[in-house]
């Protein structure tokens, strides 16, 4: 009987034959979260979290979970960066922690998230690389402007998204970051300075910036790495940032 527990033991686990494997779960986490979104369809205040670059550091990730799951806030956006090879594993991690959200949680992908399976990893777990969704009047345009893993970010897209009033721009890497050659780095600047566009938000820096251009907000939020994160605050046409570790701090330029 102990000669054939051990067969019947092995067969019930699940082998990983590579860590290059793509093979997860079809489970389209964008949309099931655009479905749970409570939206009046009226202009209202409201809250948003913002985490930057989980990669490598899921303790902090699930720590900042932690945090944000007793904060008043309607949904949390994760500035990409999700893994830090694009591995079957990464992604399994973190989406384990995404599906413990109290609040719906919306993603776009970093260049990290690109390498090896991971364009065919995120699309089956989460959804398209592109997409937008409105929110209380505002229009959240999540974007992927990584050049070197994806090619040339649709620039169509995102101006045809970005035409609606009350847009709010979240990729990755933020302008100049040294990926867009100079035409593209102006086309963007003429979609977000369109008069619709009332902030943006990236990660991929790893630290905290805010610059104002044009009267218009350019977040970036620090790594998540200490449960480090931020907040959007909306109130009609004013929009607050702050920084956030265990407690929150409004910032200006």
């Amino acid at each position: 009987m102990k000669l054939l527990a051990l067969p019947i033991l092995l067969s019930a686990c699940a082998p990983e034959y590579s860590p290059w494997q793509s093979d997860v779960d079809s489970e389209q986490l964008t949309r099931k979260n655009i479905e749970r979104l409570a939206d009046t369809g009226l202009l209202e205040p409201f809250k948003i979290a913002i985490i930057g670059d989980p990669q490598v550091v899921h303790g902090s990730f699930r720590n900042a979970k932690d945090i944000i799951n007793k904060h008043d806030v309607d949904f949390t956006v994760i500035a990409g960066d999700l893994t830090d090879r694009g591995l079957k594993r990464e992604w399994e991690w973190v989406g384990d922690i995404v599906k413990n959200f109290k609040k719906p949680v919306f993603t776009v992908v970093g260049n990290h998230d690109g390498l090896n399976k991971g364009n065919d990893i995120y699309k089956r777990m989460f959804g398209p690389l592109n997409y937008a969704f409105t929110y209380k009047q505002h229009r959240f345009i999540m974007w992927n402007n990584n050049k070197y893993e994806w090619g040339a970010p649709d620039f169509d897209w995102l101006e045809k998204q970005a035409s609606s009033l009350n847009s709010i721009i979240i990729s990755h890497q933020p302008p100049y970051s040294g990926t867009l050659n100079t035409e593209e780095e102006e086309r963007w600047r003429r979609i977000r300075q369109n008069g619709n566009v009332v902030s943006n938000i990236h990660g991929h820096l790893h630290h905290y910036n805010l610059t104002i251009e044009n009267g218009i907000p350019i977040y970036t939020v620090e790594r998540v790495e200490d449960s480090k994160w931020g907040m959007m605050e909306v109130d009609e046409s004013v929009v607050t940032f702050s920084n956030c570790q265990h407690k929150c701090e409004v910032i200006s330029e």
